[in-house]
């Protein structure tokens, strides 16, 4: 076993002109931007549901404490980079996951506060070095390999000693449609089409930070895709609104707590969230290593707690 690495700040690198990243673009399309989401009620019937079970090797395992204020609500989002979505939707509404299948690539947990009146967004590495309940240390992404939404939620759970309330699994091939109906995307100074704005995002081996600099464009593209939606006046057009409700199925699959009330509860009193409103980090990190010829990122797990602590007390 070898180790070499590069020593970064211990504290969170702050995306500060993020507006609604991943959260605002799954909680916004989910409700249908508030009121025009109690008509398409049934569209929401489409998204595929799935059970959180107990993860293997988690049985002696207690769940961390919730956020002290029972109101507020915390979110896992899993990034699936994969285009066979279809036998992905099929392996999480059965239940049965095949191991190895699916990876997830971007992670991500999203903190709305009792009286929602901001929202923080906490990304973790995919290249984190962490222990998988059951499976020992292991890069973080391997949870959701291993045992899917289930384990990746345990994990993430004692990595941030906070229980998750929901998890979301949003496929990156689905975006691709709804960047179509917007044309384009602004991303590194340049209007890039569906095809070339996911070569963009999925880009890692050649940014000097490697998974942080990928974390960095995911976030990014979400932005551009949410800022064109509301330029179009997607989410003030009846029409352009149910087509973008409609394909949510594409890309979007929710544990089976989030029903079609629960998601449109969540998002409308998210509404007053506004782009000033929201804080996205990524987790604290200590530096780069190699383990067995896999090149991880060591995340300092103390500060990480001590951020959602400060998150879910709104002390930060």
């Amino acid at each position: 076993m070898s180790h070499s690495s590069e020593p970064t700040e211990g504290r969170p690198r702050r995306r500060r002109r993020i507006m609604l990243g991943v959260v605002g673009l799954a909680l916004l399309l989910a409700v249908g931007g508030g009121v025009w989401a109690w008509s398409m009620w049934s569209q929401l019937d489409n998204i595929t549901r799935f059970q959180l079970g107990e993860a293997p090797g988690a049985n002696s395992l207690s769940r961390p404490q919730p956020a002290p204020d029972a109101e507020a609500v915390t979110v896992l989002l899993a990034g699936v980079d994969h285009g066979q979505r279809g036998d992905l939707e099929e392996m999480l509404a059965s239940g049965q996951w095949e191991e190895g299948t699916f990876r997830s690539d971007t992670i991500m947990v999203v903190h709305l506060p009792a009286d929602r009146s901001r929202a923080t967004l906490v990304s973790i590495p995919r290249d984190s070095w962490v222990r998988v309940p059951g499976e020992g240390e292991e890069k973080i992404n391997a949870a959701f390999s291993s045992g899917g939404p289930s384990l990746l939620h345990t994990t993430v759970e004692q990595l941030i000693d906070l229980r998750i309330d929901h998890v979301m699994v949003i496929d990156w091939d689905g975006f691709r449609g709804i960047t179509e109906a917007v044309g384009s995307v602004r991303l590194g100074g340049e209007d890039r089409g569906p095809d070339e704005a996911l070569r963009y995002v999925r880009e890692r081996k050649s940014l000097p930070d490697g998974d942080l600099d990928r974390v960095e464009r995911q976030q990014a593209y979400l932005v551009s895709l949410l800022s064109a939606l509301r330029q179009q006046g997607t989410w003030n057009s009846p029409v352009s609104l149910t087509r973008t409700v409609q394909s949510l199925d594409d890309f979007l699959s929710v544990d089976s707590g989030l029903t079609n009330r629960a998601l449109v509860s969540l998002g409308w009193s998210s509404r007053g969230v506004t782009p000033d409103r929201l804080d996205a980090v990524t987790a604290p990190v200590t530096g780069f290593d190699t383990v067995e010829g896999q090149s991880i990122v060591r995340l300092d797990t103390r500060a990480t707690r001590t951020l959602f602590d400060r998150i879910v007390r709104g002390s930060r």
